[in-house]
């Protein structure tokens, strides 16, 4: 079942990829990779990706830009949730790093109380997959500039 789940979840990443909308908007100047603090997960859908993609919320207190451009203290990020799991281990207050994606369209909006509502108007939606845990006083973890 996990091998099906692998295979569904390669299928809609390829596809977000090849999108020809989403890939124009996906150039390697709209990656950034952040350093935060988890303040807050969202529901977990309980399933991953498969006909439709499948995203999960978490809002991080922004500590270090490593790549790229943002300038604001807080970010939401829609998860891109491929076997229901990824963020079952993530707590708030865990230091983590996140290789972000811009885009102006999302395959599957997601609204949910304190991360979206239904009539917010969003220019950029910043998703990502599973986040990298980076332990506190880590000497051999590579540092965010």
């Amino acid at each position: 079942m996990k091998g099906i789940t692998a295979i569904i979840g390669l299928t809609v990443l390829l596809l977000h990829a090849c999108h020809p909308g989403v890939r124009a908007l996906h150039s390697q100047g709209d990656n950034i990779i952040i350093e935060g603090i988890v303040e807050k997960i969202g529901d977990a859908p309980g399933v991953g990706s498969g006909d439709h993609a499948v995203y999960q919320f978490a809002k991080y207190r922004v500590t270090s830009v490593c790549e790229g451009e943002y300038n604001q203290k807080e970010i939401v990020i829609d998860h891109l949730i491929l076997e229901g799991t990824e963020l079952e281990r993530l707590h708030v207050g865990d230091r983590v790093r996140l290789t972000i994606k811009k885009s102006k369209t999302i395959f599957n909006r997601r609204n949910e109380d304190g991360f979206r509502n239904p009539d917010d108007k969003i220019e950029i939606f910043y998703t990502a997959g599973k986040p990298t845990l980076v332990p506190p006083n880590c000497g051999r973890c590579e540092p965010c500039k």
